[in-house]
């Protein structure tokens, strides 16, 4: 029966040291800011008044965001064709993204 308590220790344990946290902050930004500039990539094209609006890491279908204490990685879908995508068409993508990876820290 001994045994038992152990077993769920050890179990619980290695749940925990397989989790996705990083030591720092600094660290999950950087490891969901890689994981975002491996998404597909496309031509921003600034249009109308938000031609003065940058996204960070707006060159792929994938971006980051910080959420109390992780960083959450969203995917969206791109146009089938590969016409460059205008900055107003890019804030209905981004509205559309899907959270797919979390990077706490």
């Amino acid at each position: 029966m001994k045994t038992l308590p152990l077993f769920l220790i050890f179990l619980i344990g290695s749940l925990t040291a397989c989790s996705n946290n990083y030591q720092s902050v600094l660290q999950a930004e950087q490891a969901c800011e890689d994981w975002a500039s491996q998404g597909v990539q496309f031509t921003l094209e600034p249009s109308g008044y938000l031609e003065s609006i940058e996204y960070k890491g707006a060159t792929t279908n994938r971006f980051c965001e910080k959420k109390e204490i992780q960083y959450i990685g969203y995917v969206f879908e791109l146009p089938d064709n590969d016409n460059p995508v205008f900055a107003d068409e890019l804030m209905q993508l981004r509205g559309n993204a899907k959270p797919t990876e979390k990077f706490r820290w």
